[in-house]
């Protein structure tokens, strides 16, 4: 019975390395992208990752350090979350026009979402280009334990960037309460929901975002549902900026 159980525990240990290993080449084509990376689930649906400017990062870092989190009125009660402090930023010209490049480059890579689901959002002449408009931005500093349960967002694009995350992958995959030590460990993730129309109903992709991905950003269509588990690893604050985006009409 040891023997199994130290067989196990090597196998165990081995799929880790096997994921932090495929973690860190994942990150390593984000961060030597030259252009906006898209990741894509079929010709209408996919997201984009990028390294937020320094500049408009900075912005976006200022502002969440004059929120006052211990605050008692800190709760932004329309959200899906379990989370108790969460609430809204101000936007800032720099970061809406930002974001309304990366919605280009969304079209650009995606010209079937256009057709799908944007031209429902557009006046009736659906050849008007229609200027975007960032219409709501909010900070979820999220406690060891909380979580975001699966949910989606009105408008047309939605992004999460994230500010801080105060723990590494693999000190959440070995301090987590699930005892694997591989893929199926999912604390501390962020995770598209995907919908699918085999056997398996619905698909999913997890995004491993650890300390290393502070000051990237996701891009997505609002329609798509996602979540966040809770993290066990760390007493500080994950500290995410979210917001949608709608067409001006």
């Amino acid at each position: 019975m040891l023997l199994q159980k130290s067989t196990y525990m090597i196998n165990q240990e081995n799929n880790l390395q096997r994921l932090l290993l495929e973690e860190s080449q994942k990150l390593q084509s984000i961060n030597q992208a030259r252009n906006p990376l898209q990741i894509k689930f079929s010709e209408v649906n996919g997201f984009i990752i990028d390294t937020v400017p320094t500049g408009i990062m900075s912005r976006i870092k200022n502002d969440v350090n004059t929120v006052n989190i211990d605050s008692d009125d800190f709760t932004y009660s329309t959200l899906a979350g379990n989370i108790q402090k969460e609430t809204k930023l101000d936007k800032f010209k720099e970061l809406e026009e930002y974001l309304s490049h990366i919605a280009d480059t969304y079209s650009n890579y995606f010209p079937a979402f256009g057709g799908e689901f944007a031209k429902k959002l557009k006046s009736n002449n659906v050849n008007q280009k229609l200027p975007l408009v960032l219409t709501d931005i909010w900070v979820n500093h999220q406690k060891k334990h909380e979580f975001n349960p699966a949910h989606n967002h009105h408008g047309l694009f939605s992004f999460v960037i994230w500010v801080q995350i105060p723990y590494t992958l693999e000190e959440e995959i070995r301090q987590s309460p699930c005892r694997r030590l591989d893929e199926f460990n999912e604390a501390g993730c962020f995770e598209f929901l995907i919908p699918s129309y085999t056997d398996s109903g619905i698909s999913k992709l997890v995004i491993r975002a650890d300390k290393r991905y502070e000051g990237k950003m996701i891009f997505f269509p609002a329609h798509l549902h996602h979540l966040v588990y809770p993290f066990y690893s760390s007493d500080e604050y994950r500290v995410s900026v979210a917001g949608n985006l709608f067409y001006k009409d």
